[in-house]
């Protein structure tokens, strides 16, 4: 018997890893492994405002910070901390950032309820994405809105009070023209922010310091309030690189439009007519459909194609389980059956509620390795997006 699905659903809560993250370095490596994560903030930040002056005039050219900023050559790296109000309850989340023309790295660690990290790159016109536990995935080169890009446009800054962080008090400065919430990591709040604010922050010399940002609004009914820090470590940055054997990414024009990273080498081919795509490479094979009719209960969709595993093709359950797998949660069973084509076939089932109905992915392997088999299914289960 395949098990049943939890209804204890908090829809707007799991989108929150992906809306933090600006999908083209705006969700968006480093070298390093998918376990490197940021340790998450146990507590808020620290941070208090002073009213600005009564006289707040645009800084010169000059000045120092505007200069540094506005110069094609600034790059710097960073720590984040936050705090991420949903209808009153409060998530607590950390990160770094690295930055410079052309090239950027953000990372989110959130504490619970969504217990997870997102990370982003940006090289050039390349952008990737992950999970932190999960593949790179390559991005939509369309959503690159990074900081970095506004700041050689800066005309002036003027000044906005103070800003203690910590023991740290920083002098905060209005850029002018604005910074946009998206291009520092809310690419997919920017509709629904009713108050945004971006700042730059400079230490008693003038030097850059970091960014704070803040932005309030409503989605689904929901009432947010994001309040971040961005405080400088060091202002240089060590080169990105492109990730290595990172996953294409294919948008389906099935029934519920949803993307999906695959590897470069497989090969895609529609089925208009089952609402469906396949995905396949010698002794690999991924299949996937969308229906806008679902069940209430995915468990009998499930249970259907476990009996049609087993009477039709004589094959086996090996167990079943309901896991949180990227943004949803899959109704999942593994089995084993002697494949015409791939002889002994290791194979997965998963299935989701989403967006406009359900996603439902078949996973069939004859590698024999049947470890490596389950744990590539789980990875491409996990770059499922439903638009």
């Amino acid at each position: 018997m395949v098990a049943g699905i939890s209804e204890d659903r908090e829809p707007f809560l799991l989108q929150t890893r992906k809306l933090l993250i600006l999908l083209a370095l705006g969700a968006a490596a480093c070298s390093g492994t998918a376990e490197e994560t940021v340790p998450v903030a146990t507590t808020p930040p620290s941070t208090t405002t002073t009213a600005p002056s009564t006289t707040t005039t645009a800084l010169d050219p000059s000045v120092p910070l505007l200069e540094a900023l506005s110069d094609p050559g600034f790059e710097a790296a960073g720590t984040i901390t936050g705090t991420f109000d949903i209808s009153g309850t409060a998530i607590d989340f950390s990160g770094e950032l690295e930055g410079a023309s052309g090239e950027g790295r953000l990372l989110f660690a959130f504490d619970e309820p969504l217990g997870s990290a997102s990370e982003g790159i940006l090289i050039g016109e390349q952008i990737f994405e992950r999970d932190a536990d999960g593949p790179w995935v390559e991005g939509d080169p369309d959503d690159n809105d990074w900081v970095w890009n506004y700041l050689q446009d800066l005309e002036a800054l003027t000044p906005d009070g103070t800003v203690t962080i910590g023991s740290e008090t920083y002098d905060s400065y209005l850029p002018d023209p604005e910074i946009p919430v998206e291009a520092v990591g809310f690419y997919d709040l920017r509709d629904f922010a009713d108050e945004r604010v971006v700042s730059f922050l400079a230490d008693a010399d003038g030097a850059p310091a970091g960014i704070t940002v803040s932005l309030a609004g409503t989605r689904d009914d929901q009432p947010f309030a994001i309040d971040m820090d961005i405080l400088f470590d060091e202002l240089f940055i060590d080169r990105l690189d492109v990730p290595d054997d990172y996953l294409y990414r294919y948008e389906s024009d099935t029934n519920i439009p949803y993307s999906v990273g695959y590897p470069a080498e497989w090969t895609t081919e529609e089925d208009p007519e089952f609402s469906g795509d396949y995905f396949y490479l010698d002794l690999y094979e991924l299949d996937i459909f969308t229906f806008t009719d679902p069940p209430e209960e995915l468990i009998d969709w499930a249970e259907f194609e476990a009996a049609f595993i087993v009477d039709d093709l004589g094959g086996e359950i090996l167990g079943n389980s309901v896991e949180d797998i990227g943004d949803y949660e899959w109704t999942m069973f593994e089995f084993a059956y002697d494949d015409t084509e791939f002889g002994p076939t290791f194979g997965g089932y998963a299935s989701a509620f989403v967006d406009g109905g359900v996603v439902e992915a078949f996973f069939y392997a004859g590698t024999g390795d049947e470890e490596a088999d389950a744990q590539l299914f789980r990875e491409l289960l996990s770059t499922i997006d439903v638009e």
